[in-house]
């Protein structure tokens, strides 16, 4: 089975020389040695590896001792480091407007991350999906685009702008204060997906001249992008699976139906790239379990809900079989080699 290589627009990278500067570190060093080309920082554009980019974060923040460095990285980020997208989005009549049409061309900006902006009740709910996960990672690039989100929402909002809460699915990396300072609304670690939200009444709120002509233009531009890169099934598939897992509606049957195929038709189209649903299927639940007991303090049990396991047995039992441990054994084991 093939394993998809995600990327990411280099602009995902804006401030970060700066910061590195600030930190006393040489941004070309710390690029080459995560396996990235130097050349990407005077070019947004360039397409790199996602798996690098994170290794950046990562590896930057453990070697330079500095455990925040995705959120003040993200306080050196503005609309420009979408590219086409931040223009789109500067001539949305609302706040509203603004985020649907940023998840609708996200995949022109980043293919690792999947994005949707829902409301319940008074609330608005943006909820960051990843498809692959480091096995080192302790959280940076999840801390860098909530803080991103958080920022970009407030600059086109206005200082009345605030979040009810944002949530990680992993353990906190800094002190509560650094949270606190960041973010005014609370913020919990361990949940079963990376969200922030706010109130909904903020949807409304109109963030710019409304600029027809121009955003038709941008708009016909980015469409043409996504054309170019053909329909993905295999980040479509993964998508539907990271979304439908923890209500148990992740069968092959229903993300067909969410696709619009028959269920025959999605098995030849994943056949085509080599793959299968029910590996895939495997393979997030198990990138994701892992990542989570190592990233994660999250009750094992709760766990297995969020991954779609019948029982908490089920999902020992799948987690063994290919770690050759138990998912709590698993985790012990990590804690003590950290």
């Amino acid at each position: 089975m093939t394993t998809q290589e995600f990327q990411i627009r280099a602009g995902a990278l804006m401030g970060v020389e700066d910061l590195l500067s600030e930190l006393g570190a040489n941004a070309s060093y710390e690029l080459r040695i995560n396996g990235l080309d130097d050349g990407c920082l005077n070019d947004p554009e360039q397409l790199i590896s996602f798996a690098g980019f994170e290794s950046v974060l990562e590896q930057s923040a453990v070697r330079l001792g500095c455990r925040d460095f995705g959120m003040r990285l993200a306080q050196k980020q503005d609309l420009s480091m979408l590219g086409s997208i931040g223009m789109l989005v500067e001539q949305c009549v609302t706040i509203g407007d603004a985020l649907r049409y940023a998840r609708s061309y996200m995949s022109l900006h980043v293919r690792g991350e999947y994005w949707t902006i829902e409301t319940a009740g008074s609330q608005a709910v943006i909820t960051r999906f990843q498809h692959q996960h480091q096995r080192s990672s302790a959280g940076q690039g999840r801390e860098l685009s909530l803080a991103v989100c958080y920022r970009l929402l407030k600059n086109m909002v206005g200082d009345d702008f605030y979040c009810t809460e944002v949530r990680f699915s992993h353990q906190g990396i800094s002190p509560a204060s650094v949270y606190s300072n960041y973010f005014d609304g609370a913020v919990s670690f361990n949940q079963e997906k990376d969200q922030v939200i706010f109130p909904s009444v903020f949807l409304d709120r109109p963030i710019a001249p409304f600029g027809d002509e121009l955003r038709l233009d941008i708009q016909n531009r980015m469409d043409e992008q996504l054309a170019a890169f053909g329909s993905d099934i295999e980040s479509q598939v993964r998508s539907l699976i990271l979304q439908t897992l923890g209500s148990q509606e992740h069968s092959l049957k229903n993300v067909a139906l969410l696709l619009h195929m028959h269920e025959r038709t999605l098995q030849r189209k994943l056949a085509r790239k080599g793959l299968n649903f029910k590996a895939l299927l495997s393979q997030i639940r198990f990138d994701t379990a892992s990542w989570l007991l190592q990233a994660s303090r999250m009750e094992i049990t709760f766990m297995s809900q969020m991954l779609g396991y019948s029982d908490v047995s089920a999902f020992s039992k799948s987690f063994k079989k290919t770690r050759g441990v138990s998912p709590r054994r698993w985790r012990q084991c990590q804690q003590t080699q950290d």
